[in-house]
């Protein structure tokens, strides 16, 4: 329950904080046990990452959310790629 609210907190900080949202979605993105849900606030962070100027750190951990998908979810894998 917390990390789900963690996660939408970090969402809604997209539009004002993009330092605090980057550090809450970190946070549900490294202590989910459901990786859906890792999956999820690993994908909005990069997108994150990316508006701060912090590509290097976003491409880093797309290959670590990349290695989460499994392999028979071709969506998520298109989308990561994108």
């Amino acid at each position: 329950m917390r990390l789900r609210t963690v996660f939408e907190l970090g969402i809604a900080e997209t539009d004002t904080d993009g330092d605090a949202a980057a550090a809450h979605l970190r946070e549900v993105f490294e202590s989910a046990s459901d990786p859906e849900v890792a999956i999820q606030a690993g994908t909005v962070l990069i997108r994150t990452l990316m508006f701060l100027g912090r590509g290097e750190e976003a491409y880093e951990l797309l290959e670590t959310v990349r290695g989460k998908v499994p392999a028979d979810a071709e969506e998520i894998l298109r989308m990561l790629d994108a």
